[in-house]
């Protein structure tokens, strides 16, 4: 199983932001949706180049679980 981490750096001049790392595709979207929901409203959505990759089979049973 791959290692995805989240990490949510918050900054006083720049504000709360949301990385992930260890998963490509949309998917990224789904594991940040109820951190998202409860930090409030998204002024900035921003993909990384691992967004546009293919998500494999096993990251798609990640998500699953």
């Amino acid at each position: 199983m791959a290692k995805i981490t989240i990490t949510i750096p918050r900054d006083p001049s720049k504000g709360t932001s949301i990385k992930v790392e260890g998963h490509s595709g949309p998917g990224c979207q789904k594991l940040t949706e109820a951190i998202e929901a409860s930090l409030g409203t998204v002024t900035n959505d921003t993909q990384t180049e691992e967004f546009d990759h293919v998500v494999t089979q096993e990251q798609r049973q990640d998500l699953l679980q």
